[in-house]
């Protein structure tokens, strides 16, 4: 299981135009307060097993110590991933964007100022860039939509979810399947969020969505303090805190944690013949479907391509058929279709899927999986 080291260095930004309640007003000096002690308290935890550290929107950019804290940052963690508002892209420095292994930018309403800004990124060499749209009950998903466009022009990622944790709990599961777009194959855990990916207008969306069962975060706040979670009132002084201090914090239940059990559906698709394509292959078909690209699709789902290769080939062997085809030459170089038996065996999962969803949906059901 993922472990996630979220950092939050002010309690005020310039905001985003999404519903954060760190959105009003502004202070240059903030971030610099507490955040030298943050760096000296972190190197007790290096080498301690974080996933990933994740800095939720530092509004400073410029402050002297942001660049020791990333460096630190990448000690104690194995990717550096920094959330920050469109409004302050500019004052970003490209040595610092270099550092990351992840530039999340908050989108929260349509602004020109975007494509601007991802231009003026890519051209300097920034290239692991994300847009993470806030879907609020205020919001439409036509400010996703038009996010997935500039994405589909710049090839950046897209996430969507709330703002990041502030407590105001929005089921982006029901939002988008109450919208026809359906969530699709698990992705795992993202920014201490538990992660799905599905497709909107044939481009990659990851969407995110709180588990608390599966917490795995520890949170540093703006005055230097360590807690459970950003949702959590119980914390200790990060100064006099050692790793046994941090695995209690981690096994403390969560409150927010509503101990209930869930559906976990596995879908497998059965051939007249008597042969099983599993829901493993049946995942790589529709990313294939989508992305016309085996290695694309492999990505996706976090599995090299050798190993890819090899599960379809099996399967293939016991068909005597094949599911998917390859094609040399194009402006891409080659790409990968299904073949008629690969889409009529996608059409059948993505029916009872579909029929699933649509059933749980339908009794107020919504914390579910399916693999």
């Amino acid at each position: 299981m993922s472990l996630t080291l979220l950092l939050r260095l002010t309690t005020r930004c310039s905001g985003c135009g999404a519903p954060c309640p760190y959105t009003s007003g502004h202070s240059t000096n903030e971030v610099s307060m507490y955040v030298k002690d943050v760096i000296n308290g972190l190197t007790k935890f290096v080498d301690k097993g974080f996933d990933e550290s994740v800095v939720l929107c530092p509004i400073n950019l410029r402050d002297e110590y942001l660049h020791d804290l990333v460096k630190v940052l990448k000690e104690v963690s194995n990717s550096v991933k920094v959330f920050i508002p469109l409004s302050e892209v500019k004052s970003l420095s490209k040595y610092l964007a270099s550092m990351l292994n992840e530039l999340v930018i908050v989108v929260g309403n349509v602004s020109t100022e975007l494509p601007t800004q991802l231009r003026t990124l890519i051209t300097n060499g920034i290239e692991n860039i994300s847009l993470y749209t806030v879907l609020s009950h205020s919001s439409s998903l036509e400010l996703l939509k038009w996010v997935i466009d500039v994405a589909k022009r710049f090839g950046v990622r897209v996430r969507v979810g709330e703002a990041p944790y502030i407590g105001n709990h929005i089921d982006i599961h029901q939002r988008l399947v109450r919208y026809c777009l359906g969530i699709g194959l698990p992705f795992g855990n993202l920014y201490g969020y538990r992660a799905a990916t599905t497709f909107i207008n044939d481009y990659p969306v990851t969407v995110l969505f709180k588990d608390p069962l599966e917490c795995r975060c520890v949170y540093v706040n703006p005055e230097g303090k360590l807690c459970r979670c950003p949702l959590s009132n119980e914390c200790l002084d990060l100064r006099n805190a050692r790793w046994d201090t941090v695995l209690n914090v981690l096994n403390k239940p969560c409150k927010l944690a509503k101990p209930l059990p869930y559906p976990s559906i596995r879908i497998d698709v059965k051939l007249p013949n008597g042969i099983t394509i599993p829901s493993e292959i049946l995942q790589l078909l529709e990313l294939v479907d989508h992305t016309k690209s085996l290695r694309k699709a492999c990505s996706v789902l976090g599995v090299s391509v050798s190993t890819c290769i090899e599960k379809l080939r099996r399967v293939e062997r016991e068909l005597g058929s094949r599911l998917v085809e390859g094609y040399r030459g194009g402006r891409e170089h080659g790409y990968t279709v299904l073949t008629s038996l690969g889409r009529e065996v996608l059409e059948v999962y993505r029916d009872v899927r579909g029929a699933i969803v649509d059933s749980l949906i339908s009794k107020n059901i919504v914390n579910f999986s399916i693999d």
